[in-house]
């Protein structure tokens, strides 16, 4: 028998506490997906599609138990919050949710996707040692369908009590974000739905830590959603961290400056939908952002905490420009891109929700193939540089002890090592060798170039040598 107070307790793990969600339902339904209206009033109208495979009557009885029990527990543990129609998955759709979840077509499961608030496809399998439990959730406010959420149980008894579960912990609310005035990297969020009345005023949806993906939609002066005007903010997530009355406080964290803070023609409104699902590794690939076909190999890959300042060496990209990222810590991770010493990229990534990150980047090996053949260079200038300062001061020394000869001799060969204009016919042949398209890599190299001109312009002096040709011929008119 299903107990109110045992229910509250089983969502009440995942409070935070002192937020209230919701408060009071208003009579009419509001439909998300075309207007809301009336944001911190609008209750969520939730589509349940229930697809079950089991033997014989054990089918029957869950079909006619799992939408009664999944509308009690709703009843007496969400509250109005939800708005929930529940519906056993005819043939043609149950077929297709029990063979992948992850696939099925939103037009399959809704006759009008434009008029789809919150929609939830939950599987029941029996296997051969329990039951396999699966749901995953779309939202038409913001266009998007979330993960697959699983979930395993051996016994009859709590296939009911972990279906719902399931769905709570697949629900993502949605919030409207405000900045900060006083810190860029605050956001300040308004979760719809606040001023509906909740039985469980502990039982909130979000906790400390959650994450959400900001969300821009453009809209007309009558709020109606313009063609393609949903899309989201790129790497960019905000985690949630404390509350301020009824509004929750969010850290954001993004690969781009001001993500949240610029200037938008248009109406714009900017929401966020939390994410929901499990961590699992996340494959990192790198490529040429001119050339998508070409790999960025060997480039080093570090990840940090967010909130952290421990920064650690995941490895090396292999010979595809990949690299498997591991969750941490914290639901975001901060991955940071380093070529050659170079820090070229900083991205926050969730693990579990991010599973192919395909992140184009600025080919760095222009740039490091120029600095290798500069070093080179360089390293011939220093050696020539010393051979240079030893003849000098030979030559001073043999122009002291009166051995003009000698000293003429010695400046002979000065003269005959390479000077400052065969060094720049040889730069400005290996300056053309080594050009990048990207004018985000050529900055630097042509600064290597120019910084490698200054010094053999300080070191390769062709006044130090007609000085000391000056000082010989002086001698040599006073020993005449």
């Amino acid at each position: 028998m299903f107990r109110p107070s045992l229910a509250t307790a089983a969502l009440a793990h995942s409070s935070w506490g002192g937020f209230v969600v919701c408060l009071t339902l208003l009579p009419t339904a509001i439909a998300a997906a075309v207007q809301i209206r009336h944001w911190e009033h609008a209750p969520y109208e939730l589509s349940i599609r229930i697809a079950i495979e089991a033997p014989g009557q054990l089918r029957e009885k869950l079909e006619i138990e799992l939408p009664r029990y999944i509308q009690q527990r709703i009843d007496t543990s969400v509250g109005p919050i939800w708005s929930p129609a529940i519906q056993l998955a005819g043939p043609p759709l149950r077929a297709e949710m029990l063979s992948d979840l992850a696939t099925v077509p939103l037009d399959h499961v809704v006759t009008d996707p434009a008029a789809v608030d919150k929609l939830q496809l939950l599987t029941v399998q029996a296997t051969g040692d329990g039951f396999h439990l699966a749901a995953r959730e779309y939202d038409g406010y913001v266009g998007r369908w979330g993960e697959v959420v699983n979930d395993s149980c051996r016994q009859y008894a709590a296939v009911n009590e972990r279906a719902f579960m399931l769905l709570w912990e697949t629900f993502a609310p949605l919030a409207r974000l405000r900045l900060d005035p006083e810190n860029d990297d605050l956001v300040l969020l308004d979760l719809r739905g606040t001023e509906v009345f909740a039985k469980d005023k502990s039982a909130s949806p979000v906790k400390r830590g959650d994450v959400f993906l900001p969300v821009l939609r453009r809209t007309t002066r009558e709020g109606e959603l313009i063609e393609n005007g949903i899309q989201a903010v790129p790497w960019t997530y905000v985690t949630t961290d404390g509350t301020q009355g009824e509004t929750i406080l969010g850290n954001v964290y993004s690969g781009t400056k001001r993500p949240l803070g610029v200037r938008r023609r248009g109406r714009v409104e900017q929401v966020a939908i939390a994410l929901r699902g499990k961590p699992a590794v996340a494959n990192l690939h790198l490529h040429s952002r001119d050339d998508a076909a070409t790999p960025l190999v060997g480039y080093e890959i570090y990840t940090q905490d967010a909130g952290s300042d421990e920064l650690g060496l995941v490895g090396l990209t292999d010979r595809d420009g990949s690299l498997p990222i591991a969750p941490g810590n914290s639901r975001v991770q901060l991955v940071f891109v380093k070529n050659g010493g170079q820090l070229l990229a900083r991205l926050p990534v969730v693990p579990g929700i991010d599973h192919h990150l395909d992140v184009p980047l600025p080919d760095d090996n222009p740039r490091l193939k120029a600095e290798a053949t500069l070093t080179a260079l360089r390293e011939n200038l220093i050696d020539l540089v010393a051979r240079r300062n030893i003849l000098i001061a030979r030559i001073r020394k043999q122009i002291d002890n009166d051995k003009l000869d000698d000293a003429n001799r010695l400046l002979d060969q000065l003269e005959e090592l390479p000077g400052r204009a065969q060094f720049n016919r040889e730069l400005n042949q290996k300056e053309q060798l080594h050009r990048s398209t990207d004018p985000q890599i050529q900055l630097p190299i042509d600064k290597l170039f120019s910084e490698t001109r200054a010094v053999l312009g300080h070191f390769l002096d062709a006044r130090e040598i007609s000085q000391l040709r000056d000082e010989l011929n002086a001698a040599q008119s006073t020993s005449q």
